[in-house]
């Protein structure tokens, strides 16, 4: 009973942080998060997009799903097993490397991109967290 609950509230924390980047829509009912300036995530088309250099780079809807929950939980610790219920409802404690594949090959697409990021996607002990630098 307890997981069923935790589970809801991870769900619902995860709507809330959601529901707060609608305040970046632009004309076009767009959905638009700066990762940095020129840096521009548009989540329900799934790309990055760097605006200095006029590139895209397509993600995957676990890479999207996964660039959003970290972005959202900005400058907090997650656990792995936070992220691996949220984004592929794994709720067991299950040894796989998907998230660490996952964040390996999004973290390639984001440095193609933009070779001089400002912030940095950390594992430190299993506790993964987005820091702006």
């Amino acid at each position: 009973m307890s997981l069923s609950i935790n589970l809801s509230v991870l769900k619902l924390k995860y709507l809330f942080n959601y529901l707060k980047d609608i305040e970046n829509i632009d004309e076009k009912n767009e959905i638009k998060i700066y990762l940095m300036e020129n840096l521009v995530f548009l989540p329900f088309q799934k790309i990055i997009e760097n605006k200095k250099t006029n590139t895209k780079q397509h993600l995957t809807e676990k890479e999207s799903n996964l660039l959003k929950f970290i972005y959202q939980n900005k400058n907090s610790e997650i656990s792995k097993k936070n992220i691996l219920t949220t984004i592929w409802g794994i709720n067991q404690n299950v040894d796989t490397h998907t998230l660490e594949t996952h964040l390996y090959r999004l973290k390639q697409k984001l440095y193609k991109i933009e070779p001089k990021l400002t912030f940095s996607l950390i594992n430190q002990n299993g506790i993964y967290v987005f820091n702006s630098n």
